[in-house]
């Protein structure tokens, strides 16, 4: 389905297809108000009565029996008439998950909604053969039978050569060994799994749960738990810093840091908010977050020495800005957002933007090949997109062909592969497409 502005009343539904796309198209709804102009094709008004707008999001449980990859986004259906509502299809009334807006008027519902389906409603597979291109060619297809729901993020242990993969839908850890393409094993006792790092030193992978907020530490070898430990709400994105050996975890509040050999938070960077992506710089102790907001996004500057956050920038026309990836040698950041869909190269030691480029929808992974000079961007609207890099301008080369809902995946540098993570859309299997990079040109 293309693009389109659909008008609702209080019995009429949108079908998306996933949590964080109901998100989206609210924010993005909120987000033209807030500028008094359109975001995306729109019938009818979109300026808003005098008064704030404002966002109360309860997430739990996305584990029940109801469809979890179905959404459906309403009016009129919470505590107030005035609300805008997203809600599982299933329509259990346990393990329901649901977003609410307080305080949008019901007008804006009855008269015209924007809603952001470009990416939404892809729920073929727009490959389902073995895919080449110019830029990637697709080596395998690992099946991931019995995963349901959405796929988070991945971790790549090169030691045993597999990959740990969030599988957050199916509160599972998908092992997969990317020798003999095959799952190994399928972990179960996590709650809403959603980020993955290695720690080498200690040959384990450290998996943030979203549902528990906790952070949990896996034997990479025996596949057997070392320690549980509370992070803080939602606890999403991992990174590891090999010179500190501390794992930091993005979660509601802050970046907390955590020893792994003694298993234990010590210490915390305050945000206020919710950090997403985040990436750390090796030859400094400074850190960049994506701080994505309803109305206003932006990148913090923190220093993991002091704990302290040093500077806030301004995403500028870059609104929801999930996935982040960096070059630290040439001192830019690679920004991926949602509103509009489009990539922003930012300097690092200025926070200036410099250049952006339209990109695949619904985006929460982009990698950067410093080898090859380009960016891999992975979005749920059902591609990947291969952005060259010269300076400070890129131009998208290539995009080839997943499924809808494939937004994560695992870029491995030493073996130039890129690993991605497609989920069970209409009646497909979920599997990881692994594909190769082609050389750079001379």
């Amino acid at each position: 389905m293309t693009n389109a502005a659909l008008v609702l009343t209080g019995a009429e539904v949108v079908r998306l297809l996933s949590p964080r796309d109901c998100i989206d198209a609210v924010e993005a709804t909120l987000t033209a108000h807030e500028r008094g102009k359109s975001h995306g094709p729109v019938s009818g008004g979109l300026t808003p009565p005098g008064g704030s707008l404002h966002a109360k999001m309860a997430a739990i449980d996305d584990h029940g029996q109801h469809d979890h990859d179905r959404w459906l986004w309403r009016a009129g259906r919470g505590a107030a008439a005035s609300d805008v509502e997203c809600a599982p299809s299933g329509g259990r009334a346990s393990g329901m998950k649901r977003i609410i807006v307080r305080g949008t008027p019901a007008a804006m519902c009855v008269t015209a909604i924007v809603v952001l389906t470009g990416n939404a409603m892809a729920s073929r597979d727009r490959s389902p053969v073995t895919q080449s291109s110019p830029m990637l060619r697709e080596r395998s297809r690992i099946p991931l039978p019995g995963v349901g729901g959405r796929i988070d993020h991945l971790a790549f242990d090169p030691a045993h050569e597999r990959l740990f993969v969030a599988a957050i839908g199916n509160d599972t850890v998908e092992v997969v060994d990317t020798v003999k393409n095959t799952r190994l094993a399928s972990l179960t006792g996590f709650h809403e799994p959603q980020g993955a790092a290695l720690v080498p030193e200690l040959s384990s992978v450290a998996i943030a749960n979203g549902g528990t907020g906790t952070l949990q530490l896996i034997d990479a070898a025996a596949l057997t738990t070392r320690w549980t430990i509370a992070i803080g709400a939602d606890a999403d994105n991992v990174r590891f810093d090999a010179a500190a050996k501390r794992l930091y975890v993005a979660a509601e509040g802050g970046l907390y840091a955590v020893d792994p050999a003694a298993g234990r938070v010590v210490g915390k960077i305050p945000f206020s908010g919710h950090p997403e992506s985040f990436q750390l710089e090796s030859g400094s102790t400074r850190a960049f977050a994506n701080l994505p907001g309803l109305l206003h996004s932006t990148i913090v500057v923190s220093d993991r020495a002091t704990m302290g956050v040093t500077a806030q920038w301004p995403t500028q026309d870059c609104g929801g800005n999930y996935p982040m990836a960096m070059d630290e040698a040439s001192h830019r950041l690679f920004v991926g957002c949602r509103r509009p869909a489009r990539l922003a190269m930012v300097d690092t030691t200025s926070g200036a933007f410099l250049s952006a480029t339209d990109i695949v929808a619904d985006t929460d992974d982009v990698f950067y090949d410093g080898t090859r000079k380009r960016v891999y961007v992975i979005g749920g609207e059902g591609f990947v997109d291969v952005l060259s890099r010269n300076g400070d301008h890129m131009d998208r080369v290539d995009r080839i062909p997943t499924r809808g809902g494939a937004r994560t995946g695992v870029w491995v540098p030493a073996q130039g592969r890129l690993y991605v993570a497609v989920p069970a859309r209409g009646g497909l299997t979920a599997e990881i497409r692994v594909f190769d990079v082609a050389p750079a040109s001379r």
